[in-house]
């Protein structure tokens, strides 16, 4: 995909100002939420691994359909137990609208 300047970064909504945001959501009303857990990935790649490969897909979706691309979420659980890795329960997680 041959894209340069702002264009490589749109519709990425934290590169975007208020303005940008409210005229997109004019005509597009989904947003897409990346969504990547901070885990071990053994000794040779970066914990942010998923977050990195979640971004990346979201952003070429978005830059294909117009669509807006939240910020990147960090937060999950994942199991793992490394050093660095940050799990937050799935009871955290989740939202219940009748507690």
């Amino acid at each position: 995909m041959a894209t340069t300047g702002a264009e490589s970064h749109f519709p990425m909504m934290k590169d975007r100002t208020v303005k940008q945001v409210r005229e997109c959501l004019r005509h597009k009303k989904p947003i897409i939420i990346p969504l990547g857990v901070i885990e071990q990935h053994g000794y040779h790649l970066p914990r942010c691994t998923d977050a990195l490969i979640a971004e990346e897909i979201a952003g070429r979706i978005g830059l294909q359909t117009g669509i807006l691309v939240a910020p990147t979420m960090y937060q999950s659980f994942s199991g793992g137990d490394l050093p660095g890795t940050v799990n937050i329960t799935p009871a955290t997680m989740i939202y219940d609208h009748d507690d």
